[in-house]
């Protein structure tokens, strides 16, 4: 995202800015704990269940 903006710019007059070490650095720093932080939050998918359940009757009790 911002790399390549970065790598696009042409340098200054006086040569590259001073602060292009450091602001690539932190690009990549914070790149890397995006990725990780969407990896940690993505939960698993739950296991498949049946969407029926078979029930059985076994007694009956009337009860005026």
């Amino acid at each position: 995202m911002g790399r390549h903006r970065l790598r696009g710019l042409p340098p200054t007059p006086s040569g590259r800015y001073r602060h292009d070490l450091l602001l690539g650095l932190t690009d990549v720093a914070l790149t890397a704990m995006w990725t990780a932080s969407g990896v940690i939050r993505r939960p698993a998918l739950p296991e498949p269940r049946a969407a029926r359940w078979p029930l059985t009757v076994v007694d009956r009790r009337m009860v005026a």
